[in-house]
């Protein structure tokens, strides 16, 4: 800030000489720039870091979509007769393009005329965590009446 002090600009002046009010002035613009700096990048700093956690978060959904999706194709192959359950016993991982792995088995179940078929998907190559588990019990068309109506 620039005042007259008995005829001279203050800015002439030594800071000694300067009035404490101008001294205070100078100090506190100084302050607040320094304190909306240091806000500003605060908000920038949690805006990216919520940012970041939406979109990882939404990859992790869209993988366990991918993987829902994946076990489901399997029982609905199996329950249109395109795979046999003795298929599925053999070929247990199935790698697909997409880079899961399916892993399908079928066991005997308590009610007559049902196979209980668990379908494990994984992601390939990566840890052996599971994206999704689907457990069902399914009928299984017999191979003589597939393609024909009940």
């Amino acid at each position: 800030m620039i005042g007259v002090r008995r005829g001279r600009v203050d800015s002439a002046m030594s800071p000694q000489q300067r009035s404490p009010i101008a001294r205070l002035t100078r100090g506190s613009i100084l302050l607040e720039t320094l304190l909306s700096i240091v806000l500003f990048a605060a908000a920038a700093v949690f805006t990216l870091a919520a940012l970041s956690n939406g979109l990882s978060s939404t990859d992790r959904t869209r993988t366990r979509t991918r993987a829902a999706d994946a076990a489901r194709s399997v029982i609905a192959q199996l329950e249109a007769g395109i795979v046999t359950d003795t298929e599925i016993s053999k070929d247990r991982n199935a790698r697909r393009d997409d880079g899961l792995l399916v892993e399908a088995s079928t066991s005997v179940s308590s009610f007559p005329g049902l196979t209980l078929v668990e379908v494990v998907v994984r992601e390939d190559g990566g840890d052996d965590r599971v994206l999704f588990r689907l457990l069902q019990l399914v009928r299984v068309p017999d191979r003589a009446s597939i393609g024909t109506r009940p």
